[in-house]
């Protein structure tokens, strides 16, 4: 690739030393049509083999049709400078192609592993390629996507993690509001129990209960709701039967359940 980009730069030598004009432009009698007929086939060859794609009438390998463009009425010098210097641009653009898609490709990358651990911890079950934690296979997917595939890819993958975490919370709120009632069932039971428990476990505070189940996680809510069932089936129980709560599959996400000790 270096020696091909060194060949390349070779080419694109300004027009204005391959005429043989150095200074202000020569009448437009004494333009040197075949050097610059010969240059733009020059540059259409480079456009082919580096496969940019670029089209119209300035991108030809016809010498003739450039040679009489040239000696046309009314062409002047600075009409051969503008022509050239704009397919030299567009040539030093698309050689620049590959390290520039290679740069986003590592940031397209780099945010597909994100979104995918992003989804991998809200437990969304995301499954397929788009969300694999494999950087690499991300960069070379990306290597060969167009930018709007590239974007269109992106987006989906933030719409998916979007709606995901839009139906988790709308789940963890039936599951605090069924947590909460729950709690206030047992603080009921407790009182019947002779325990002298208190604080935030022991409430008939259902509001309470429920911001705190929403401000931590389903592991920490029910190791509260253990340490209820604990205290209700062991040390403060003195009836045969109490009350236990359990997050679940389904609606509501969380149940209570009677259990009855036989002696």
């Amino acid at each position: 690739m270096k020696n091909t980009l060194m060949r390349l730069a070779a080419l694109a030598v300004p027009v204005l030393a391959l005429i043989g004009l150095a200074g202000p432009a020569l009448a437009d009698a004494n333009l040197n049509c075949s050097a610059y007929a010969g240059i733009a086939v020059q540059q259409q060859e480079q456009n082919q083999s580096l496969g940019c794609g670029f089209q119209g009438g300035g991108w030809s390998t016809d010498f003739q049709a450039h040679y009489q463009w040239c000696a046309s009425a009314g062409v002047t010098m600075a009409n051969l400078v503008t022509e050239d210097e704009g397919r030299k641009q567009a040539l030093n653009e698309c050689i620049a192609r590959p390290q520039l898609a290679q740069e986003a490709c590592i940031e397209y990358a780099q945010n597909a592993v994100i979104a995918a651990g992003t989804a991998a911890e809200g437990q969304c079950g995301l499954q397929g390629g788009a969300w694999s934690t494999d950087f690499a296979s991300h960069f070379n997917w990306c290597l060969t996507a167009s930018d709007a595939n590239r974007a269109s890819e992106t987006a989906a993958r933030a719409n998916q993690i979007q709606g995901c975490y839009a139906a988790r919370a709308v789940i963890r709120e039936l599951e605090c509001n069924a947590y909460a009632q729950s709690a206030v069932i047992q603080n009921g039971e407790l009182a019947g129990t002779g325990c002298n428990l208190t604080g935030g476990r022991w409430s008939n505070d259902a509001q309470a209960h429920f911001n705190w189940c929403m401000s931590v996680d389903a592991a920490a809510t029910q190791a509260e709701a253990d340490a209820r069932n604990a205290a209700l089936g062991t040390s403060c129980r003195v009836t045969r039967c109490w009350t236990e709560t359990h997050a679940v599959l389904g609606i509501p996400p969380w149940e209570v359940s009677r259990h009855c000790k036989t002696e």
